[in-house]
C-alpha cells in the first residue's frame, strides 16, 4: 500500500505537506458525538457575542486568528481547539481526526479492532471551517458645533458576525448561498463560490450546486427531517445542505436555456455571468457576426473576442440534481496569451482592438491542436505554496494539473483552477 507519507520536494525549497500523528492516530474518546440539530433550530442569525474571541492555532500557535478562515472541533479540549488554515490543509487534525472527506470514515472503519469499536466510540470528527467578520469601523465623531444626525433606528450594530459553514477553497470567500462542491479534490473536502466557477478558476471536476437551509427558506416548526432531501457532504455539517437549482437564460434571446443543453460560457463577460445557447451562437457565426476563424470551429470568441467554454450538465446517478461540467475549455488553453491583449470581433469577423478601430479583415490564425498543450497530471498529494510564493500553483490531493511541461526534472509548470504556475513534479503523475 502506498505510504502515507508524501514525497520530498525539491531541495531548493521547503515545500508542504506533511501529516501529523494526530491525523492517523487519533485519541481514543468514549463519548458520543452529538447528533446534528433539528431543523427546527437551524437559523441564519445564531446568537452572536458581543466580541470576537482571541483565536490561536493550536498546532502552530498562531496568533489572531479569528478574523482569518480557521478550522474549529466542538469536542476536542473542552471545545478550544482551532487550527490555522495551514496546519488543517498539512492535515494537522485535531485530537479524534482520522483524515480529510471520505477518507476519514473509510480510515476509521480499517483501524477498528477485529471486534469492531466498541458502543459508543466517536465516530471521526469533523472540523468546521469559520470565520469572524471585522466590524465596521466607527463612525467618525461630529463636531459639538454640529448636530449628530446618525440613523439609530435601524439597529445596525458592531456586534462581531460568525461565519461558519462553507468558504471557497481558493478565494476563501463564504458561500453558503451558493457551494459548488467537489466530489473528488481533496477526498470530497473541496469546493468553490459562485464568483469563481463563473469566471473559471475552478477544478476540472464536475460541481454540484449547493446552498445551506437557511438560505433558501426558513424551515417550518413542523416540517419533518426525514422529507428533506438533504446532500451530504463529508466535511460539511450534515443535514443543513440542499440542491440548488440550475436556471441559466441566454444572453442573446433571453430565453432560459434547458440543463441538459450545453451553452457557451463567457469567463470575462458580466464578470463570467454571460452563458449563449447553442442555436444563438451558431447564428452568430452564420450571419458573420462573429467570423469563421473565431466561430465554433476556430477560436470560439464569444461578440467581444473573449474565447469560450462550453458548459454543460449531468444527472446525478441515483440522485436529483445537475452537476456542472466543463465539456470543452478554452481553446489554446490557460496558457495561451493573445497578441493583441483584449479585441472585439466585429461585423464579418474583423478584428476590432480597445479602442474601436476596426484592424484589416485577416482570419485568425488556426488554433493549436489539443495535443499542443501539455500533458494531464493527477495530483498524488496536495501541494500549498509557502504563504507570499505568487508564481506556483497550489492543488490538493487527486486535482487533476493540466497543461503541464516538465521544465527540470524537479519542477514542472502546470495550470489549476485557472492559475498558471510552478509546482514540485514528484507530486502528481501522467493521467
Amino acid at each position: 500500500s502506498p505510504s502515507l507519507v508524501p514525497p520530498a520536494p525539491p531541495t531548493q525549497q521547503t515545500i508542504r505537506p506533511v501529516t501529523s500523528a494526530a491525523a492517523f492516530a487519533p485519541e481514543h474518546i468514549t463519548s458520543v458525538t452529538p447528533a446534528p440539530e433539528p431543523l427546527s433550530n437551524l437559523s441564519s442569525t445564531p446568537e452572536q457575542p458581543q466580541a470576537a474571541p482571541a483565536i490561536h492555532c493550536t498546532r502552530c500557535e498562531s496568533p489572531n486568528l479569528q478574523y482569518d478562515l480557521h478550522y474549529h472541533c466542538p469536542w476536542c479540549r473542552n471545545g478550544n481547539f482551532d487550527l490555522c488554515l495551514s496546519c488543517y490543509r498539512q492535515g494537522q487534525g485535531c485530537d479524534h481526526w482520522y483524515g480529510f472527506g471520505y477518507m476519514a470514515y473509510e480510515r476509521w472503519r480499517r483501524l477498528a479492532p477485529p471486534e469492531g469499536w466498541p458502543a459508543g466510540y466517536e465516530r471521526p470528527h469533523v472540523l468546521t471551517p469559520r470565520r469572524w467578520q471585522k466590524p465596521p469601523p466607527p463612525p467618525p465623531a461630529s463636531s459639538s458645533s454640529e448636530p449628530n444626525t446618525a440613523d439609530t433606528s435601524s439597529g445596525e450594530t458592531t456586534t462581531p458576525q460568525l461565519q461558519e459553514g462553507a468558504f471557497c477553497d481558493r478565494c476563501f470567500a463564504f458561500t453558503d448561498t451558493c457551494y459548488w462542491y467537489c466530489y473528488i479534490c481533496l477526498e470530497g473536502a473541496w469546493g468553490f463560490c459562485n464568483s469563481c466557477v463563473q469566471t473559471g478558476q475552478t477544478c476540472t471536476h464536475r460541481l454540484l450546486p449547493v446552498a445551506h437551509l437557511s438560505t433558501l427558506h426558513q424551515p417550518s416548526q413542523q416540517q419533518d427531517p426525514s422529507t428533506v432531501a438533504f446532500t451530504q457532504m463529508p466535511h460539511l455539517r450534515l443535514d443543513t445542505y440542499l440542491l440548488l437549482p440550475v436556471l441559466t437564460d441566454c444572453d442573446i434571446c433571453q430565453r432560459p436555456i434547458p440543463p441538459n443543453r450545453t451553452r457557451f460560457h463567457c469567463y470575462v463577460c458580466s464578470d463570467g455571468d454571460y452563458d449563449i445557447c447553442t442555436d444563438c451562437y451558431y447564428s452568430l457565426s452564420a450571419t458573420g457576426k462573429i467570423g469563421q476563424g473565431d466561430g465554433p470551429g476556430g477560436w470560439r470568441r464569444c461578440l467581444r473576442g473573449h474565447r469560450l467554454a462550453v458548459v454543460g450538465y449531468q444527472d446525478i446517478p441515483d440522485g436529483q440534481g445537475q452537476q456542472r461540467v466543463v465539456v470543452r475549455d478554452l481553446v489554446g488553453g490557460r496558457r495561451h496569451k493573445e497578441d493583441d491583449g483584449h479585441h472585439e470581433v466585429g461585423e464579418g469577423g474583423e478584428t476590432a482592438g480597445v479602442s474601436g478601430g476596426v484592424s484589416a479583415a485577416i482570419p485568425p490564425p488556426p488554433p493549436p491542436e489539443d495535443s499542443s498543450l501539455g500533458v494531464r497530471c493527477l495530483a498524488l498529494w496536495s501541494y500549498f505554496p509557502p504563504e507570499g510564493v505568487e508564481d506556483e500553483v497550489p492543488f490538493p490531493k487527486n486535482a487533476e494539473v493540466t497543461e503541464v511541461e516538465d521544465m527540470n526534472g524537479d519542477w514542472s509548470i502546470g495550470v489549476y483552477a485557472g492559475k498558471v504556475g510552478l509546482f514540485p513534479s514528484n507530486h502528481v503523475r501522467r493521467i
